[in-house]
């Protein structure tokens, strides 16, 4: 029984777990010392030491750049470190720049806004980091060395011209422990500047201001530390801070107001290490963290999503809960959900990628459960405009090992182990970058890890395929023809490599298209063709007594015994296109003026019914 020949399309579905990660370069195993090379050189084996809390910025030229962190030093000591490294995705060679290879040095400062070569920050981790408008980076404070042995919280602000090579002291102590000088809420002083401190965000707006949030340290008093709330903004041209949002005091619970909505009595609560973003629209995000939620009195891990808005300075609470400790929702694996969350963590990794999705992966806090807490290596995207996250990959549980593989081949098996305080980038071709932090490599031993990841963000540019059928019902054993659109290769689940597929189902089955791109993104389509028994129920087009070939045709089509009648060929959608009349004892028809492509023919005999069927034309 021939049914109603019909199409039907199928939207693609993105497998997200055939997205795999690529080991580039590093160890795989905790602890390693550094390579560091001649200085100013690039070479094959050069690597910097294992580190986690490093400042990290990208170039003009899409290089990646890294300073200091908790790490290892070139004789596998372990403490804090100065030392400044390029990596060049197109070379993969990292080159070491500035700094020492020994750790915990002290800064040598020079004058106030005068670049030296001599000069150079003190060792330290979790300072905030930006770019400038000229491809100047920026650090300010963090955990670490200044001009003397002191160690403490830095409010030291330095620029380096990665041009020249130089750094530049701009602003703040030499001396950890400095307060805060607040001035008047929204009024920019050059006495200003903010308190010491370590593990704050930071982002830089469409104007060319730099801004910094929160973190832990100090207020107005330095003998007084605490987690901060407190939102700045710096000037690098007058070289003047304003006080723009938040508290001028320690410990400080948040006011969340109604989720989605934008207030100006909203305000995230005192917190440090939380995952930041600027998005795309100059919009500034921040994530979860170790600190106070709506209403507890200890700092605990945190899952809310909040978002900044410079043009109106209003905070708006975007997901997440206002209570602290919560369990990741995950729901299924590479399925949105407007349920779906991140567990409350610390100390997580971030991207913006150019279609405006924050990314997320690991850090320190809850995964499914909140027994306990761990090292997490689970990947999230947030969708700005849905306002939903997305589990991409890794383990809803704590402590992961990696797997590596083989270096420099992406590979289905590829685990990035679980870990904090990494580092990450993305590249001009989108593939997300990350480099160590403290967690676990090939093994269950946990540690300071050097190992440069690559991994493809496939939703950038997604590829939608379609796959189109003839028959909306076949019976079984019957012949029909789906056909995928959308890419130029393609792979069936059936084995076909064409962009047809001709199929005899004999029961209702699924058939999956699927399209790999250049960086190891794998694009599918599902279709399921019904199938029928049909059983005692008569062929009405008795197509059995008459056979079109050969399918695909280049051209010239052959029948199984002559025709004599009227030949039509019709478009998939029904349109007759062309029509031979009076065709007397054909055994063969040249076609050769029709575009290729899928189509239907209807075959018109005055001693039986029309029998139709489908042709493939090739070029």
């Amino acid at each position: 029984m021939k049914y109603i020949l019909s199409l039907f399309l199928i939207s693609s579905v993105l497998i997200f777990k055939s997205q795999n990660p690529t080991w580039v370069k590093g160890g795989n195993a905790i602890n390693q010392a550094g390579i560091y090379g001649t200085l100013g050189t690039a070479a094959a084996a050069n690597t910097p030491g294992s580190r986690e809390g490093g400042a990290t910025w990208k170039d003009s030229t899409g290089c990646f750049w890294v300073f200091g962190g908790n790490g290892q030093d070139f004789l596998n000591n372990n403490g804090l470190l100065n030392d400044l490294w390029k990596y060049n995705p197109a070379t993969n060679q990292w080159t070491w720049i500035k700094g020492d290879q020994i750790i915990n040095q002290l800064g040598t400062y020079g004058s106030l806004a005068a670049p030296n070569a001599t000069n150079k920050p003190g060792a330290r981790q979790t300072p905030c980091t930006w770019t400038d408008a000229n491809g100047n980076f920026w650090m300010f404070g963090g955990w670490g060395y200044g001009a003397n042995a002191s160690l403490g919280y830095l409010n030291d602000l330095w620029k380096f011209n990665p041009g020249t090579g130089l750094w530049t002291w701009m602003g703040g102590s030499t001396i950890p422990y400095q307060g805060a000088t607040y001035g008047t809420q929204g009024v920019p002083s050059a006495l200003n500047i903010p308190g010491a401190r370590t593990g704050h965000s930071a982002f830089s707006d469409a104007q060319g201001m730099l801004w910094l949030f929160g973190g832990l340290g100090n207020t107005t008093n330095s003998m007084t530390v605490g987690y901060l709330n407190d939102l700045w903004k710096y000037n690098p041209t007058t070289g003047e801070w304003t006080w723009v949002s938040g508290n001028n005091s320690i410990n400080q619970n948040g006011i969340y107001g109604s989720i989605g909505i934008s207030n100006s009595n909203n305000k995230p609560g005192s917190r440090l290490n939380c995952t930041s973003w600027k998005d795309n629209s100059g919009n500034f995000w921040v994530f979860g963290g170790l600190g106070y939620d709506a209403s507890n009195t200890l700092t605990q891990p945190l899952n809310d999503l909040w978002k900044y808005n410079p043009s109106t300075n209003q905070w708006t609470w975007m997901k997440g809960s206002t209570n602290c400790c919560q369990a990741g929702q995950y729901g299924t694996m590479g399925i949105a959900s407007p349920l779906g969350t991140p567990g409350a963590r610390t100390r997580g990794i971030s991207w913006v990628d150019p279609a405006d999705n924050l990314w997320i992966m690991g850090g320190e806090g809850f995964a499914a459960g909140t027994f306990t807490t761990g090292a997490l290596n689970d990947w999230w995207r947030y969708n700005i405009t849905t306002n939903d996250w997305l589990w991409i990959r890794g383990g809803n549980f704590i402590g992961a090992a990696g797997f590596y593989g083989t270096q420099g081949l992406s590979a289905p098996g590829n685990v990035i182990g679980a870990r904090r305080m990494g580092h990450g980038w993305i590249d001009q071709s989108n593939n997300l970058w990350l480099l160590g932090g403290n967690g676990k490599g090939n093994s269950s031993a946990t540690g300071y890890l050097n190992d440069l990841w690559k991994y493809p963000d496939c939703l950038v540019n997604p590829i939608t395929l379609t796959i189109t059928s003839l028959d909306s019902v076949v019976c079984a054993g019957e012949t029909t023809t789906l056909v995928v659109n959308g890419a130029s290769s393609y792979s069936w689940s059936n084995g076909s490599t064409s962009y047809y597929n001709i199929i005899i189902p004999t029961v209702t089955t699924q058939y999956t298209a699927s399209t790999t791109t250049s960086i190891g993104c794998v694009f599918s389509s599902v279709f399921t063709q019904s199938t029928l028994p049909c059983t005692g129920i008569e062929n009405l087009n008795d197509s059995h007594m008459l056979s079109v070939y050969p399918q695909p045709s280049s051209g010239t089509i052959q029948f199984s015994k002559p025709v004599s009648g009227i030949f039509q060929l019709m478009d998939i959608n029904g349109n007759c296109i062309k029509e031979i009349k009076q065709i007397e004892n054909k055994i063969k028809l040249e076609l050769n003026d029709v575009t290729p492509g899928l189509y239907l023919y209807r075959i018109y005999s005055e001693t039986r019914k029309p029998i139709t069927g489908k042709l493939i034309l090739c070029p």
